[in-house]
């Protein structure tokens, strides 16, 4: 009855899972990149069909004829844009102060990422979403302007990540205790942290596809420690050396999302940080909400099933994300 259970539940995890990545990339993206005062190259592409469309300053000339220039064309120092829509932007005076926006953000295409490069200062990243679907370009960006641009960026990374919340479910599932979860959760912090700032930051260079298979793995592993009653409670000291180690793998995942945002030039410590503070919140507000739904069933009378159910489905997810990442590993040889 359990095999039939795990694998009932792993097949329907399978029709899940689509529906979750196909959340987490539904996004525009804008690149806005000055070459000459009042002039810019605007690029849009989206990862989705959809009828979101960008919005220019009335004020403004945009011409989006095919003969503009084939080194303003190329000439990008962020590899964020790539195809998609080209625009040249003319406006009289300076771009900064301009509005600009994405107009049908919604089911479609849920976000917008601007980068902005302007001619005299430094690149900076926003967020559009329906509720903002509109931006002032900056004159000038602070470091206190880059922190709060960032740390939006970073709740809506790890939102927008399935496997990583995933992996804070099972150390709830785990743990179950808050203090334990908070002891493993301090430890994956403090190693995504670290592998993620020196990934983004060029230090190191990883294959995308190995670290999405471990990160998968990391993810099998911990849910076949989640306790049964065939099995002792798992020592809370052990899970924190683990999410740890495994918080290294997790960090190189968090690095793609930082390396498509893009870094601002003199501000890139300040990116880091509230990159890294969007990320810490969004997991400190997940874990909060898991906690309390953990906290209740484990009262009821559906205690041992539903603990259960939830670790079958991780399992089952963990397992086929897995397979189909080691399978883009080696698209040649494999499947």
């Amino acid at each position: 009855m359990k095999f039939l259970l795990f694998w009932g539940l792993m097949l329907a995890s399978f029709f899940a899972v689509e529906s979750a990545w196909a959340h987490g990339m539904r996004t525009a993206y804008v690149e806005i990149v000055e070459h000459s005062p009042g002039k810019a190259i605007v690029r849009f592409r989206s990862t989705v069909e959809g009828s979101a469309k960008l919005e220019f300053p009335p004020e403004c000339k945009v011409d989006s004829k095919s003969e503009l220039k084939p080194e303003i064309k190329t000439s990008s120092s962020n590899a964020l844009v790539q195809g998609g829509e080209v625009f040249l932007l003319q406006c009289e005076g300076s771009l900064a102060g301009r509005t600009i926006g994405v107009r049908g953000l919604g089911e479609e295409i849920s976000e917008a990422v601007v980068w902005i490069e302007p001619l005299n200062g430094d690149p900076s990243t926003q967020l559009l979403t329906p509720a903002m679907p509109t931006l002032q370009i900056p004159k000038q960006t602070t470091t206190t302007q880059t922190l709060t641009q960032y740390i939006p960026l970073g709740i809506e990374h790890i939102f927008a990540g399935a496997d990583h919340l995933l992996f804070l479910l099972l150390l709830v599932l785990v743990l179950q205790r808050p203090m334990s979860v908070l002891l493993a959760e301090t430890a994956f912090t403090i190693s995504h942290g670290l592998s993620f700032s020196a990934a983004a930051l060029g230090w190191i260079h990883v294959s995308k596809e190995a670290t999405e298979a471990c990160i998968a793995l990391s993810l099998l592993y911990l849910a076949l420690d989640v306790e049964r009653k065939d099995r002792p409670r798992p020592n809370p000291n052990s899970i924190a050396i683990l999410a740890l180690i495994f918080g290294l793998v997790h960090g190189l995942g968090f690095a793609g999302g930082m390396t498509e945002l893009g870094l601002p030039q003199h501000h890139v410590g300040w990116a880091l940080l509230g990159f890294g503070l969007g990320v810490e919140v969004g997991q400190v507000a997940f874990l909060a909400v898991a906690l309390t739904l953990i906290y209740f069933l484990r009262r009821s009378r559906f205690s041992f099933q539903g603990t259960l159910g939830l670790t079958y489905i991780s399992g089952g997810l963990a397992a086929y994300w897995f397979l189909i990442r080691v399978r883009d590993c080696f698209p040649n040889v494999l499947f």
